[in-house]
């Protein structure tokens, strides 16, 4: 986790309960990673921190959840892996070594190629 006032990691988890996030990339770093063939931290999930490893107040293997993922070779933005539909933002969100899920997603119009 890095802390946004001064950029430096704070903290490292196997997994992390997230509420009120919105999903960001750099596009100008995202174009960088596509001329160098060369991957770099661009692509961000920005909210609030409420549990970590088991410590969740619902149950993230219940229905609702997507799965949601990123590639800068696919589309600029982070989609629903199932649809390839743009997601915004999302009011929970639980990464895990293997995946990302979210609850409550906002889409935004876009479709991944």
């Amino acid at each position: 986790m890095l802390d946004t006032k001064t950029g430096l990691v704070t903290l490292h988890a196997q997994e992390c309960l997230m509420r009120d996030v919105t999903f960001k990339v750099s596009e100008r770093s995202r174009e960088r990673v596509l001329k160098q063939r060369r991957r770099n931290v661009h692509a961000f999930a920005v909210g609030h921190v409420i549990g970590m490893r088991n410590f969740y107040p619902f149950n993230p293997s219940a229905a609702g959840w997507i799965e949601v993922h990123y590639n800068p070779y696919s589309a600029p933005f982070f989609v629903n892996k199932l649809t390839k539909q743009e997601v915004k933002s999302a009011v929970f969100v639980l990464f895990t070594e293997e995946k990302c899920l979210a609850r409550d997603a906002t889409y935004g119009g876009r479709i991944a190629a």
